[in-house]
């Protein structure tokens, strides 16, 4: 999986000014949560040791207040700068299962789609408790920073932080209402030459700035596209 992958999650995050999450719940409620896998996540006391496996959910734990509960991160996990420092465990690749085993976590936080299933089981079998994050929408980036303030003990700041992303968000659509559509290309990698559809967060972004992609129909979240196709379509901004 190249590393620019990662971006949605960032981009998104830079483009509406903030994250999200929770609010609410009774300490016994939020313990227990549901992941995007449909598996119940249930936990007998706050996670205070999280292993992160994907960039974007590392923002998450920070930007719900639990950055000091991290133990290890996947590859890539360079914001803020605290992540830098904690050790990496693997990658959309590989896992290292026994330098995750060793740190003794009581929280593993895991990219469905950019974790192989095998490698997904084989975090089962040592016992772990795994959350699985498939997220593929605005609304679904709040709930999932919602689940994590509740797994992590940090409900209140996740929910103050969600309700400010949602509102940023819907005041960045409404500042682009009714202005001129920019035709904008943006690659998401060089070789084979790929871009996201309309149904990516990217992409959902890029819409709600005023952006206009030829490539918004395509069935793929990230489709392989020609230098032909990119010219025909004329683009009036290149992103990469």
């Amino acid at each position: 999986m190249p590393p620019t992958l990662r971006l949605p999650a960032r981009l998104l995050c830079l483009a509406v000014a903030g994250l999200l999450a929770l609010g609410g719940a009774t300490a016994a409620e939020g313990m227990r949560v549901r992941d995007d896998g449909g598996a119940r996540v249930s936990l007998a006391a706050p996670a205070q040791r999280i292993v992160s496996l994907a960039p974007n959910l590392t923002e998450m734990v920070y930007a719900v207040g639990a950055g000091t509960q991290l133990v290890g991160v996947g590859r890539y996990s360079d914001w803020p700068e605290a992540a830098r420092k904690l050790p990496i465990v693997g990658d959309a690749h590989a896992l290292n299962l026994e330098a995750i085993s060793q740190l003794k976590p009581d929280l593993v936080l895991v990219w469905q789609s950019g974790t192989p299933q095998r490698q997904r089981d084989a975090l089962r079998r040592l016992g772990l408790p795994l959350f699985e994050s498939e997220i593929r929408t605005v609304d679904g980036i709040a709930d999932t920073l919602r689940r994590l303030g509740q797994l992590t003990g940090h409900a209140p700041d996740a929910d103050r932080t969600a309700q400010t992303m949602l509102e940023r968000w819907a005041a960045l659509r409404r500042a682009h209402q009714g202005m001129a559509p920019v035709r904008v290309f943006y690659q998401v990698w060089d070789a084979p030459l790929m871009t996201f559809n309309g149904q990516h967060l990217v992409g959902q972004a890029l819409q709600a700035c005023g952006a206009v992609s030829g490539f918004d129909k395509l069935a793929a979240l990230t489709p392989t596209v020609s230098r032909e196709a990119v010219l025909a379509f004329n683009p009036q901004l290149l992103l990469a």
